[in-house]
């Protein structure tokens, strides 16, 4: 039995709703297809040494992140437009250690060129989530504003709000350092003397640390688990813990973006001895 023209007018927007619904889903599953095959690139591609294969991954996605965001800015909004965000998230957050270990090692930062271009992608992002969302900000303000919600609340949402913010902040800054240690550069050299030393420990990790204080009077703190991936062979990054005077001398490279440290050339103790090679 045919069905009435009045049926055929109800099903037919329910099924155009189901296809686009699919459409979305779809289009919010790309992204982390595509990281996990960078993923698997990178452990096939033999050139890229074992210790950098995560982070060449990290930075190809970043890139393509960055250019999807850009670009959805001139089409339609689509609300998975956001998704591309959630790789970063878990490559940087959860496998930190592994992916972006040359932050640690980028000393003597810039730190105004280095925050500025934190600023700019992170109002790219909110810039991005308002379009993608159909959300208009000063509607937004003025309702939260005139809503009449017991205060605490308005707390939390301010406070999830600069959680929210701050966790961007901190996963593009490790992305943007990481970036920076590979920038062209020359070659540099400093002395740097040791502080003090300590360990930061949990669940499924422990990582010895030193404090130092570079030649030129910044102080930094040398992470002996990011040294040591810079040249696994080279001992003195790995060095057991010096005592506090001892003296680094440290080779790297300077550019207009901060000091990347390469390796330890050689150990000085507080006596005049040399601790290593």
């Amino acid at each position: 039995m045919d069905k009435s023209p009045e049926m055929k007018k109800k099903i037919q927007p329910q099924i155009i709703k189901k296809n686009n619904n699919k459409r979305e889903i779809l289009i919010g599953i790309i992204p982390s297809v595509i990281a996990l095959l960078l993923f698997g690139l990178s452990f096939i591609i033999p050139s890229i040494p074992e210790k950098m294969k995560l982070t060449v991954m990290l930075l190809i996605y970043f890139c393509l992140t960055l250019i999807v965001f850009i670009v959805s800015l001139f089409r339609s909004p689509n609300k998975f437009t956001m998704s591309w965000a959630i790789p970063l998230v878990m490559f940087t957050l959860f496998m930190g250690a592994d992916s972006v270990w040359q932050s640690e090692l980028l000393w003597n930062k810039n730190y105004p060129i280095i925050y500025s271009i934190n600023t700019l992608i992170i109002l790219l992002f909110i810039v991005v989530l308002c379009h993608s969302n159909k959300i208009r900000i000063k509607p937004l303000i003025q309702e939260f504003i005139q809503k009449t919600e017991p205060l605490y609340e308005k707390i939390i949402v301010v406070l999830t709000v600069f959680i929210f913010i701050a966790a961007a902040w901190w996963i593009i800054n490790q992305i943007i350092c990481t970036a920076a240690y590979y920038v062209p550069q020359q070659q540099a050299h400093y002395t740097a003397e040791v502080t003090g030393t300590g360990t930061a420990k949990g669940k499924y990790y422990r990582h010895r640390y030193w404090n130092i204080a570079l030649s030129n009077g910044k102080k930094e703190v040398f992470w002996v688990y990011a040294a040591a991936n810079t040249d696994t062979g080279y001992t003195c990054s790995t060095t057991p813990d010096p005592e506090s005077g001892a003296v680094l001398y440290i080779s790297g490279k300077q550019n207009f973006l901060g000091f990347s440290y390469k390796k330890v050339d050689s150990i000085i103790g507080k006596e005049g001895k040399k601790i290593c090679p």
